[in-house]
């Protein structure tokens, strides 16, 4: 259509591209506008697509951050009870460690009034088997010793030794 006409100048298009080519200066613009238009509508559907691509993405992150921020605060949660449970925890073993403590001191009290009662009747027994010896060589029987009260609480025995009671 356009062919030889032109006067030479093609425009670097190719010779398929020249052949149909209106020779009309404004029906070629008229078929510049309609390639234009194509490419416009090609290109604007393209950046379409892609921005509902892009917000199909947003929405899947931002469904993304949401699941992570519902783990961040459930995790919070889980800290913050640990850690109460932990300064519980902390609290009852030191409280623990120092009922230990006394309890440990209390029993090396009983261990060493243990020891001294246990001294104590070695002692009486001894003095006890000792009178008795006394008694049968003197031959005559000793009185029963009977623990008589006194204001003070302590016992006095016959023999006016006080017992402690």
């Amino acid at each position: 259509m356009l062919g030889k006409e032109s006067g030479g100048s093609t425009f670097d298009l190719p010779e398929v591209v020249l052949q149909v080519l209106p020779s009309d200066p404004f029906e070629q613009l008229d078929v510049a506008r309609k390639i234009t238009s194509i490419a416009l509508s090609t290109r604007v559907n393209s950046l379409e697509s892609e921005s509902s691509a892009l917000l199909a993405q947003l929405a899947e992150k931002d469904d993304l951050i949401a699941d992570l921020q519902s783990q961040v605060d459930s995790l919070d949660a889980s800290l913050s009870d640990t850690s109460d449970k932990l300064s519980r925890a902390d609290l009852e073993k030191e409280k623990l460690v120092k009922e230990n403590d006394s309890l440990s001191n209390t029993v090396k009290k009983l261990q060493r009034d243990v020891s001294k009662l246990e001294v104590f009747r070695k002692t009486l027994m001894r003095s006890l088997q000792e009178d008795e010896e006394n008694s049968a060589v003197a031959g005559a029987p000793l009185p029963p010793i009977i623990a008589k009260p006194t204001p003070s609480g302590k016992c006095l025995s016959p023999s006016s030794h006080v017992v402690s009671s």
